[in-house]
């Protein structure tokens, strides 16, 4: 029985003959690479990983292991190369193009659904990959009318599953009528001489009243301000001071999980982070005004504030 079991071992080694190459640098796919791993949907793969910047502070938060050699080194040593797309930096550009000049299988993980024209574009030239990965048909459907000869693949979304299910463990007994206002960098549009997302925020606070059929006792609404990880510090204070006859706080130091648990509003502009408030079976909102681009999240629940009567 001994021998068998170790005959089978060695005939699963033998099989996972294809060796993947993780590489990520922004959360978003790294999320999304992780949960796909940690769950075995990865399990015909020798998977190793090549993080940077946040995807890799994920990795470590999980123990698992990353390549301390650069992506340029790893890459010709495998056979597949599955790579994040975000805006961060260019790391993860640089490496599908170098893999797709290799003639290696490069996949990339679409994380959101935003911005797709731009996620295969480095200098101005396309980048010829072998497949996209998305995680809802929504995607799906984005993804092929972009890229139309790219074989798009639709993956089950492990991390969204997982995170709703740890926002739902949670077992809270905060009695705040919290609202938590969830910052992203508005990056492609510009609302006046503030940064897009503060202007989101003033839209939202000057129609704070529009939001109180929602809440449990609107006279004593509690406003935490969650940065994101890519913003400077102090970067929100102007907004406290502005506001300063209201109860608003910024706390970066609570995780998005509890924050979501306890909040009875979760607002936005079309950040992962919404979506996760969702499945999680949280009320809502974009507060994206009229004169900014329509929010891009495809999702029917999601109130949007412009919309408000």
């Amino acid at each position: 029985m001994v021998l068998l079991s170790i005959f089978f071992s060695l005939l699963i080694t033998v099989m996972k003959t294809n060796k993947l190459l993780a590489i990520a640098h922004d959360a978003g796919a790294a999320n999304h690479i992780l949960a796909w791993y940690l769950s075995g949907d990865l399990s015909d793969y020798d998977v190793a990983f090549c993080f940077y910047g946040p995807a890799l502070k994920l990795a470590q938060e999980k123990v698992i292991p990353v390549a301390n050699q650069s992506y340029d080194h790893l890459i010709p040593q495998f056979d597949v190369v599955l790579c994040g797309t975000g805006w961060a930096t260019d790391i993860e550009k640089q490496a599908m193009r170098l893999a797709s000049r290799l003639k290696i299988t490069t996949v990339a993980v679409f994380d959101h659904w935003t911005n797709y024209s731009e996620r295969l574009l480095l200098g101005g030239q396309p980048i010829a990959v072998s497949a996209i990965w998305v995680v809802d048909e929504d995607a799906r459907t984005s993804a092929s009318a972009a890229y139309p000869s790219i074989s798009v693949v639709v993956k089950e979304n492990r991390y969204l599953k997982g995170i709703a299910e740890e926002v739902s463990d949670w077992k809270t007994t905060s009695s705040d009528n919290a609202i938590l206002f969830i910052m992203e960098p508005l990056r492609h549009f510009s609302l006046g001489s503030e940064a897009a997302e503060c202007h989101c925020f003033d839209f939202f606070m000057a129609n704070l009243n529009k939001l109180s059929q929602f809440l449990i006792a609107p006279a004593q609404t509690n406003i935490i301000i969650r940065p994101h990880p890519s913003d400077d510090p102090g970067k929100y204070q102007p907004l406290i001071d502005r506001y300063s006859q209201h109860d608003i706080h910024i706390d970066n130091d609570t995780s998005l999980t509890q924050q979501i648990a306890e909040a009875q509003l979760v607002i936005g502009m079309q950040s992962y982070a919404l979506v996760i408030a969702l499945a999680a079976g949280k009320r809502v909102v974009s507060s994206l005004p009229e004169e900014a681009p329509a929010c891009i999240l495809p999702h029917r629940n999601i109130i949007h504030l412009a919309s408000l009567p």
